[in-house]
């Protein structure tokens, strides 16, 4: 069965993913704290917020997530003896 984990890791551990990955947190921090200052009634712009947020996250959330799913696999068809 393919997993691209072990490709994704390589991605994520080479210079571009190093970069993507701290230019995400960077931009989740800034977000943050632009969150922080939106009044409550700014519904629109607090969804906005979030959104952006969670969209920085989630990209690198699936990404570990491939790369942990591959590592299970590699683990379970060792222990198969394949």
């Amino acid at each position: 069965m393919y997993t691209p984990g072990e490709e994704i890791q390589k991605f994520l551990e080479s210079e571009v993913g190093t970069f993507l990955r701290e230019r995400a947190s960077k931009e989740i921090a800034e977000l943050l704290l632009l969150l922080e200052r939106v009044p409550p009634e700014e519904s629109g712009n607090v969804r906005k917020l979030q959104n952006d947020i969670w969209r920085r996250r989630a990209v690198f959330e699936w990404l570990d997530e491939a790369v942990e799913e591959a590592k299970k696999a590699k683990i379970s068809m060792a222990g198969l003896g394949v």
